[in-house]
């Protein structure tokens, strides 16, 4: 998993950033991000469609899970408010 918590540790992955605690931390920002990246590696629209479904089925903590699941690979979680982030998601990184 690609998820760091400072953002020096983000940018020597020399991946794009998702700073969670800004605009791009949005769920719509997120799931259309994932879209984004699907199109360019070439998703058939059912993947698509399937990735949106996993990323919706449940809460945010799943939405970003899911994310990071999928395209780890090509982005960087970056989760300034480490504590916080923790209680909200009940520790499942």
């Amino acid at each position: 998993m690609c998820f760091t918590y400072s953002k020096s540790e983000a940018e020597e992955t020399g991946k794009p950033i998702i700073d969670l605690s800004g605009i791009k931390g949005n769920a719509f920002f997120l799931l259309a991000l994932a879209d984004d990246i699907a199109d360019q590696l070439g998703y058939s629209q059912n993947e698509k469609e399937d990735l949106r479904s996993k990323m919706t089925s449940d809460d945010y903590t799943n939405l970003v899970n899911t994310l990071n699941n999928e395209f780890d690979l090509y982005i960087t979680i970056l989760v300034n408010d480490y504590s916080n982030f923790i209680k909200n998601t009940k520790g499942q990184l």
